[in-house]
Order: structure tokens, then C-alpha cells, then sequence
């Protein structure tokens, strides 16, 4: 576009009075008018002045957001450049979910304008497993330490946390005891529950992988014991399984 046409006198040096001349910026440079194509001298003829400019890089800024919006890089690049993208993310596990990144929020291309991207994340929910334990018992029999050992096998189911959880039927069986509850200690003194129970969300771990055991808590058959003398005395009682039975002597006077 022509800026300006004068008349000057030949031998005078044209002087430029118009407004600055100015080019529109592109994708990649801004332009700043620097001078022109030839020095200015003394009129000798026609002669035509083109304005030159300089050239100023566009910086975008590309930005890299963690889902919670905390900026994970922030980056000047010129418009065609490629996007360095930073490591990985992670997202803190939660009672309930664990989770794993699953890309960014949209394609990361070559830089054409300002452009932020965010992670996003895939939640699995976290499971732990039950563990149900026979649990052996040791009694003092006559003084010696006699273990009773369980038979039998019971499923340890997996669990999803903050979900209802029915607890197993017992598999197990013990001679001279019968199966009283599921137990959180082995010794009986924890949290007692029913076989077939269902519990509302127990969340035993929010570990995830995680995984608890209840122990089966046994209680022993009670037995009738009867002593007969020989002529129709005879004496009763009872005992339970594993245990000793004394029976005070009989007098006779």
C-alpha cells in the first residue's frame, strides 16, 4: 500500500510526514517498523522509499495442569514448535478409589496458540481381601499343651471398599467343638460377628490389596459322663471336650 506521494524539488531531501507505518502480525511475528529499504539522499529523480520492519517472535504459552488445577510446567514456545510434555502425573489414593493417569484432557499438538492442558485419571476402586482362619486351639491336658487342629478349607472372598460384604458360611470343623462366630483375634476378644452376616460397609482396610483375617472361635461339645458301681450307685456329670473330668470318691460307711 503506498503510505505517502510528495513533489520535491530536485536536490532537496524528501522528508517522510505521515503516520508510522505499521504490518499486521502473523502466527509467528510481530512487526515493528525499523527503516527503509535504502537511505534517504537528495532528490535526482523519481524514487520510491519501502518501509522495512523488525521482526518480533509471538510467544504462547503452553501450561500443563494436574486435575486439582496445581501447574505441573509452564512454557514460552514460537508458533510450529513441539510441546515438551512433562513426566507423568499422579493422583493420591483415596479411602475408596486408587487411581492411574490416563492421559491429558486433549491432544497435545504443535504450538499454534496459548494452550493449557489437564490430566486425567482413571479410578479403580479399591479391594481387599478376607482372610477366614481356622484357628487351632491348645488346652492343658493333665498338664501337657494338646493342640486341636481344624479341618476343611473356607473361601477368602475379595471385597470392593465402601461396599456391603456378607461373611462366609464356615467351611472348617474341629473334633469336639462346634463353630461359634467369626472373630477380628484369634483368641475371641475382638469384634464378633455371625457366618453369613451381612455388614453395611465394614471397611476392615482401605489399603488397597490390602487384606484382614477372622478367625473362627470354636466352642467345646459338652459331654455326659457316668461312673456305675457295681450294685446300681452310680454317679453323672459332664465335661467339655479336651478337658478333665474329676470325679470325687465315693465314701462308703
Amino acid at each position: 500500500a503506498v503510505l505517502k506521494v510528495d513533489t520535491v524539488e530536485y536536490g532537496k531531501v524528501p522528508e517522510y510526514t505521515g503516520t508510522t507505518p505499521v504490518k499486521e502480525s502473523d502466527n509467528v511475528y510481530t512487526y515493528t517498523f525499523d527503516t527503509w529499504d535504502k537511505e534517504v539522499v537528495a532528490v535526482t529523480g523519481n524514487v520510491e522509499y519501502t518501509a522495512k520492519y523488525k521482526e518480533t517472535y509471538i510467544e504462547y504459552t503452553i501450561i500443563f495442569e494436574n486435575e486439582d488445577g496445581t501447574e505441573l510446567s509452564n512454557t514460552k514456545y514460537h508458533y510450529g514448535d513441539t510441546v515438551t510434555v512433562p513426566s507423568d502425573p499422579s493422583k493420591p489414593a483415596t479411602d475408596e478409589y486408587t487411581y492411574k493417569f490416563a492421559g491429558w484432557d486433549k491432544s497435545v499438538v504443535a504450538v499454534s496458540k496459548d494452550e493449557t492442558y489437564k490430566a486425567t485419571y482413571e479410578a479403580t476402586k479399591n479391594k481387599y481381601t478376607i482372610n477366614y482362619s481356622g484357628n487351632n486351639t491348645t488346652n492343658n491336658i493333665y498338664g501337657d499343651q494338646v493342640t486341636t487342629t481344624f479341618t476343611g478349607t473356607t473361601n477368602s472372598p475379595e471385597c470392593e471398599y465402601d461396599t456391603n460384604v456378607t461373611l462366609v458360611k464356615n467351611g472348617f470343623s474341629k473334633v469336639g467343638y462346634q463353630f461359634k462366630e467369626w472373630n477380628t483375634q484369634s483368641d475371641g476378644k475382638g469384634t464378633s460377628y455371625n457366618e453369613g452376616q451381612t455388614l453395611t460397609k465394614p471397611n476392615f482396610t482401605s489399603q488397597d490389596n490390602g487384606s484382614i483375617t477372622l478367625y473362627a472361635i470354636w466352642e467345646p461339645i459338652r459331654y455326659t459322663i457316668s461312673f456305675e458301681n457295681n450294685g446300681g450307685t452310680h454317679h453323672t456329670g459332664s465335661s467339655d471336650y479336651d478337658s478333665t473330668y474329676r470325679m470325687s470318691p465315693i465314701v462308703h460307711l
